[in-house]
C-alpha cells in the first residue's frame, strides 16, 4: 500500500458514519474562522469528515450561508473553551474527533496524515503547529511563548505531551473513560486522564497546521493572565489550602524555568533563532503574566479567567 492510498483505506469508516469529525471552538469572530474553514474545503478528502462549528461570537448565520456543509452549534458568550469543545465532541459522530481552534488552518495534507497516522495503535494523535503570522515580534513572542514544544522538527513517536489544537481522538478512548468529555478539561488534564486510563499518545510531526492569529502586546499580556490563572484554578479544583499557598509561593519560579524552557528548545531545533533574540524583551513580559497569573489561579481558583480566553 503506497502513501497515496493508504488515507483512502484508513478514511473508510462505518456506512453513514464520518471518518473524521472536525471540532472548532469559534471565539474569535468571522474572519480568523472563515480562513479556517477555507483551508479545511481545501483538503482533498474533506468530504469524508464532517465541520462542527461551536460558535459563542454570533457568526454562525454567515458561516451557514458560506460553508453550507459545516455544522453550527450557538452557545452562550459565557462558554468557555473547554466547555465548547465538549459540547462539539458530544455533537460529532466521527471514529475520529479533531480538535483544532478558528485561527489556525490546516495544510492540504492534513487529513492524509492524521488518516496515515491512524492506522497505528494510537489513541490520540498530535501534530506540529508553525507560525502563519511573521511580520510582527509581537507574533512571534506569543507563538514562541505557546508552541514552542510543538513547532517542527517534531520527532514522531509516543509521547505525554501533545498539543490542544491540532489533536485527534479516538472516539471509544474518549468514551472509555466515563465523565471525561463532561469534565470540560484543558488539554493538559484531559491528556494525562487518558494516560491514566491505558490511552497511547502519538506525536506525528507530517500533520501541521499553520497558528494564524495577530495579537496586540496588551491583548496578549492579558490572555496569558487568564490562561495561566484558569489552568492553575483546574489544576488544583477541591485542593486543600496548604496545598494552594505552596504552589502559589512557587509560581515566581516560573520566571526562569519558562525562559529557559523556551531558549533550549527554539535553539536546538535550529529555527527561528533570530526572531527569538529579537522578541525577547516580549516574550519574558509574557512569561511574566504566565507567572502571575498562575500564582493568582493557585491562590484564588479560576475566577471568570475561563470566559475570557480567546
Amino acid at each position: 500500500m503506497t502513501t497515496q492510498e493508504l488515507p483512502a483505506a484508513a478514511l473508510a469508516a462505518r456506512p453513514g458514519q464520518p471518518a473524521f469529525s472536525i471540532v472548532i471552538a469559534a471565539v474569535n469572530g468571522y474572519a480568523p474562522l472563515a480562513g479556517c474553514l477555507a483551508a479545511i474545503e481545501r483538503i482533498p478528502e474533506r468530504d469524508r469528515a464532517e465541520v462542527i462549528v461551536v460558535d459563542r461570537c454570533n457568526v454562525g448565520g454567515r458561516i451557514k450561508r458560506e460553508f453550507p456543509e459545516t455544522t453550527v452549534v450557538i452557545v452562550s458568550p459565557a462558554m468557555t473553551i473547554p466547555e465548547m469543545r465538549s459540547l462539539g465532541i458530544r455533537a460529532s459522530r466521527g471514529e475520529w474527533v479533531i480538535v483544532t481552534e478558528d485561527h489556525c488552518e490546516p495544510r492540504p495534507d492534513w487529513l492524509r496524515q492524521f488518516a496515515a497516522a491512524a492506522s497505528g495503535p494510537w489513541d490520540v494523535i498530535a501534530g506540529a503547529v508553525e507560525n502563519g503570522r511573521r511580520d510582527r515580534l509581537v507574533d512571534w513572542a506569543a507563538f514562541f511563548t505557546e508552541y514552542s514544544e510543538y513547532m517542527a522538527p517534531r520527532p514522531s513517536g509516543e509521547t505525554p505531551d501533545l498539543p490542544g489544537m491540532n489533536t485527534a481522538y479516538r472516539r471509544a478512548a474518549l468514551d472509555a473513560v466515563p465523565g471525561l468529555i463532561e469534565a470540560s478539561l484543558w488539554e493538559t488534564f484531559l491528556h494525562t486522564r487518558l494516560r491514566e486510563a491505558g490511552a497511547r499518545l502519538y506525536s506525528a510531526s507530517d500533520v501541521v497546521i499553520d497558528h494564524c492569529k495577530s495579537f496586540g502586546y496588551r491583548e496578549f499580556l492579558g490572555q496569558r493572565f487568564h490562561l495561566a490563572r484558569s489552568f492553575a484554578g483546574m489544576r488544583l479544583r477541591g485542593a486543600p489550602l496548604p496545598k494552594r499557598i505552596a504552589y502559589g509561593l512557587a509560581a515566581p519560579a516560573l520566571l526562569v524555568i519558562l525562559p529557559y524552557r523556551t531558549l533550549t528548545r527554539i535553539w536546538r531545533k535550529g529555527r527561528h533563532r533570530r526572531e527569538l533574540l529579537l522578541s525577547a524583551p516580549i516574550l519574558v513580559s509574557f512569561f511574566a503574566s504566565w507567572a502571575a497569573g498562575e500564582c493568582v489561579g493557585y491562590l484564588f481558583g479560576e475566577g471568570d479567567s475561563s470566559r475570557k480566553v480567546e
